[in-house]
């Protein structure tokens, strides 16, 4: 329960911090069109958030809750791993 409680809260200070740094890379970019780039970061990220609930549901049937938390938790660190390597190019 507690367990379930403090992984959503980590959840939610991770992409607190990841969505502006992500927005920001995105405007920084060169490749695509600021317009272009932007709207398919939004879109990708309303993908996520679709898709990311069932398959969090999906791994908690067979493993654990606190299994499923944990490893969206090692994701969203590894997500802002590569943030900060990406804001030193």
């Amino acid at each position: 329960g507690y367990f379930a409680l403090v992984g959503y809260g980590l959840i939610g200070l991770s992409m607190a911090t990841l969505v502006p740094s992500l927005f920001t890379l995105t405007g920084k970019q060169k490749i695509m069109n600021e317009d272009l780039a932007i709207s398919s970061v939004t879109a990708f990220g309303y993908g996520s958030a679709l898709l990311s609930s069932p398959l969090i549901g999906m791994v908690a049937r067979y493993t654990s809750l606190s299994f499923s938390l944990s490893m969206v938790c090692v994701i969203l660190l590894g997500m802002a791993l590569c943030v900060k390597i990406l804001f030193k190019i």
